[in-house]
């Protein structure tokens, strides 16, 4: 879906249901330029002057995940912030990330 931008109803009403667990750790575990490519699918929806209420949904639940992304860390509060997702600094920077969280050394969510 991501890569061919098509989208079945069956598609839509999927990630619709996701919970904003799922949408964080899709992002979590994705990598490289398909780590965008998954962020931007889900947010095209915000530029569909007639998206349905499931699209919109899709979009919500991805921002509020790049949110929690972005209050892991400082760097990551930065990163989220090409998708117009904004994150109180200080909670980004006082939230401490375990030593065996790939974005703690950059490894997983390594997008610029």
């Amino acid at each position: 879906m991501a890569t061919s931008h098509g989208w079945r109803e069956e598609d839509i009403a999927t990630l619709a249901a996701a919970s904003r667990d799922d949408y964080y750790k899709s992002f979590k575990k994705t990598e490289g330029p398909d780590l965008h490519k998954v962020i931007d699918a889900c947010l095209q929806f915000d530029r569909i002057v007639n998206a349905t209420e499931p699209m919109r949904e899709i979009s919500r639940r991805a921002k509020e995940a790049l949110k929690r992304i972005g209050q892991e860390s400082a760097i990551n509060a930065r990163r989220v912030m090409k998708y117009g997702v904004r994150v109180d600094a200080e909670a980004a920077s006082s939230t401490q990330s375990s030593p065996d969280d790939p974005a703690a050394s950059g490894q997983a969510y390594a997008q610029d």
